[in-house]
Parts: C-alpha cells; sequence; structure tokens
C-alpha cells in the first residue's frame, strides 16, 4: 500500500514530548515520527501508536465533553503531563489534570 489515510486529527495541535519528540500526541491519540526517513515519503514519516482515549472504559474522560483541541506535554518533578485547551484559549489554564486516580483514562502517561 502507497498511503494510508486514517483522517484522525481535524481542528488540533499536536506537541512533541520534550524527552522524547519522536512521540507526538493530540488530544485524542499518539503518534511517533520517524525524522530519519528520507523526505518525499510522507506517509513513512508519521505512525499511528495508539487511541489515548476510552470512551467506554471511562465515560467521564473530559475529553470526551469538551473541545480540547491543543495539547501541552511537559514534565514536572520526572513526571510527565498532558494539559488541553480550546483553540480560543490564550494561556493553558483550561483544563489541568493532576489526578490519575480521579481520572485513570490519563493513566497512558
Amino acid at each position: 500500500m502507497d498511503c494510508q489515510m486514517l483522517g484522525l486529527a481535524f481542528v488540533q495541535s499536536m506537541d512533541a514530548d520534550p524527552l522524547d519528540p519522536r512521540q507526538i500526541y493530540s488530544s485524542g491519540e499518539h503518534y511517533e515520527v520517524d525524522y530519519n526517513t528520507p523526505a518525499g515519503n510522507l506517509q513513512a514519516h508519521w505512525k499511528y501508536k495508539a487511541q489515548t482515549l476510552d470512551p467506554f472504559k471511562y465515560p467521564d474522560d473530559p475529553r470526551l465533553v469538551n473541545s480540547l483541541e491543543s495539547t501541552f506535554i511537559r514534565y514536572i518533578d520526572g513526571k510527565n503531563f498532558m494539559y488541553l485547551t480550546n483553540m480560543y484559549s490564550e494561556f493553558c489554564v483550561s483544563i489541568v489534570l493532576m489526578a490519575k486516580s480521579q481520572f485513570p483514562a490519563l493513566s497512558f502517561l
């Protein structure tokens, strides 16, 4: 197959993991980028790794009911956190989930 179109991201910005820039996250997906792939084959650069959102297992995940298009991955004291905001916010303060036990759907981080 020459091309695989998944159509997963519409109005989303993604962020690279600051410690491993090959790992790219959107609000609901995880991708991997191979920066060593020669130019010209865009599909070979990107690999879909995982869906990070499970509405059946975690129906109260706030990503299901909020429009969260912008993703920021940051580390605090060696632990990684995903910050999400909508496309109209000027600052990354809209939603910050710090308790994995309260929101186990974010345990992928």
